[in-house]
């Protein structure tokens, strides 16, 4: 995915996917990024993950990535990354649909399969 692609639906899904502002407790954003695949891709995941670095280092984010391979560890991944008190969840594909469905009952500000 060409670098100027990212930069065009970036601020997009931010603004789709962010619900109210970080946690002022703490001071840091943390983001987090659920990819189905590898990031060393050369494609889908690594434009993905570009982003997920964009992100720490314009905004200044603490960012994760975690690599799943099963529904079963979409949710989990979904999961583990609300209770760790996240404030913004990527699944950065169509097959994150359904495992984000959990995420009203979630602490985390908010959630987003793109």
């Amino acid at each position: 995915m060409p670098n100027w692609m990212i930069w065009l639906w970036l601020p997009w899904l931010l603004l789709a996917c962010a619900e109210g502002t970080p946690d002022a407790s703490d001071g840091v954003y943390r983001v987090a990024l659920l990819t189905p695949g590898s990031i060393a891709d050369g494609g889908w995941n690594a434009g993905a993950y570009a982003g997920l670095e964009s992100i720490r280092d314009r905004l200044g984010a603490e960012i994760r990535h975690v690599e799943t391979r099963t529904p079963a560890d979409f949710e989990e991944g979904f999961r583990d990354f609300a209770g760790r008190g996240f404030d913004l969840i990527f699944g950065h594909g169509f097959e994150y649909q359904e495992s984000r469905r959990w995420s009203s009952n979630s602490s985390s500000r908010s959630t987003c399969a793109a």
